[in-house]
């Protein structure tokens, strides 16, 4: 995969029903990769006021049809986003 983090991954989380792993990092960013082509796909939406604050630290999908992301982290927060559009969905 290529860097596009520009700090270290803590967590990784695969799709449960698509070829997609989500990563997340100290950089606050969560990004879903095309693992086959080692590519991004989409980063959710990096607005200042509902990104991770101290980095991320665990990512987990919906199990069903992977159209919700949830993750933590190191602000001890959880985040929901939709996979689709990359928008927060609540917190």
């Amino acid at each position: 995969l290529r860097p596009v983090h520009k700090g270290t991954v803590h967590a990784v989380a695969w799709h449960p029903t698509a070829n997609i792993l989500a990563s997340g990092s100290r950089d606050n960013a969560i990004i879903l990769w095309d693992p086959e082509e080692g590519v991004p796909l989409r980063q959710m939406q990096d607005v200042a006021t509902v990104r991770h604050s101290n980095g991320v630290t665990s990512l987990c999908f919906e199990p069903t049809a992977g159209r919700l992301l949830a993750s933590g982290g190191g602000d001890n927060n959880i985040r929901f986003w939709n996979t689709d559009n990359g928008q927060p969905v609540g917190s």
